[in-house]
């Protein structure tokens, strides 16, 4: 497995402390993740102004869709 050390650091090295919590988990959406990707690997600039329209398209359509739905009365 090939990763990334600047992007991806290590935490913790052996077994965690007996009361510990678990580690943070990084959260991020799957069009994000992917954008990372191709930044790093394939050298296509990651634009946050795309992914956000990208976003709000989403939201769009998802509204339209709610809107136009059958109604009953």
């Amino acid at each position: 497995m090939l990763t990334n050390p600047i992007f991806y650091k290590i935490e913790m090295l052996g077994r965690p402390k007996e009361g510990t919590a678990r580690g943070k988990q990084v959260k991020a959406s799957k069009a994000i993740i992917e954008a990372r990707l191709d930044e790093e690997h394939r050298h296509i600039a990651f634009n946050k102004a795309r992914l956000k329209a990208r976003q709000a398209k989403k939201a769009r359509n998802r509204e339209t869709k709610r809107r136009s739905g059958k109604r009953t009365l």
